[in-house]
């Protein structure tokens, strides 16, 4: 289950807000069916508020984010070193024929 949802949490099973029925005084459903009015909805889960899970996912994003800028520079670097051993073998093979 995610830490943060952008409909809440159900109130009888604290599943994921899935639909919201956009209009005064709608309904939520959560990922389980259950239906309920909106202003019942839980806006914490864990004991979280949503501001400290936005901030919490954040913190995550940027993580995640600079890992995948380190694997794409090993990626990259890989890349380069496959290109360069290319180039040798093919210049090997034009010197044997």
């Amino acid at each position: 289950m995610n830490t943060y949802s952008i409909y809440g949490y159900c109130p009888i099973c604290g599943a994921e807000g899935d639909t919201r029925e956009r209009r005064p005084n709608g309904n939520d459903t959560c990922k389980n069916g259950h239906t309920y009015p909106t202003s019942d909805r839980l806006s914490t889960l864990n004991g979280l508020t949503t501001l400290e899970t936005i901030c919490m996912m954040h913190e995550q994003m940027k993580l995640l984010s600079q890992r995948l800028d380190e694997l794409s520079e090993q990626g990259t670097a890989k890349i380069e070193e496959l290109m360069q051993e290319n180039e040798r073998l093919r210049k090997l093979l034009d010197d044997r024929a």
